[in-house]
């Protein structure tokens, strides 16, 4: 059986969808509008999990920029005054979010067939936006795993 990766982007706030990428359409197809729950950043944090990076802006070059399929390698998207990484899976992926501005984690969501929570919130003011769906990373593009 072949295993993939898909994004989906999920808005907290009902985000569009951008360039036909799924959004957080409940099984009706009607628009869940869900608030995000607010969440401490994980201490301590387990290694590799993207909570725990201070500052995505000094640390972005570690995710490779394209979507990597079947790998289950995290990657980077913009998404607005965002910059996340995704960790996909078969039929859900979790987005972290970091401001643009400083890198910082502000947020997260859990997209797609999953029974984690939908929309965490490091801070108050985190209002997860669409992101762009980078292309599908060339064989070798995927970069180094995390």
């Amino acid at each position: 059986m072949a295993l993939g990766t898909f994004l989906v982007v999920v808005s907290c706030g009902g985000a569009t969808s951008e360039g036909g990428v799924a959004t957080d359409a409940g099984p009706s197809g009607d628009k869940e509008t869900q608030s995000c729950v607010a969440v401490p950043l994980p201490k301590p944090c387990a290694k590799g999990d993207a909570a725990c990076i201070p500052d995505l802006s000094a640390d972005r070059t570690g995710f490779p920029t394209c979507r990597t399929g079947y790998g289950w390698l995290p990657f980077v998207v913009s998404c607005g005054a965002y910059d996340g990484v995704v960790y996909g899976g078969i039929d859900s992926a979790t987005t972290y979010y970091f401001d643009h501005s400083d890198g910082h984690p502000v947020g997260f969501t859990n997209t797609g067939l999953t029974t984690l929570m939908r929309c965490g919130a490091f801070e108050p003011s985190f209002e997860p936006t669409a992101c762009n769906s980078p292309e599908n990373c060339l064989p070798g593009d995927a970069g180094p795993n995390r």
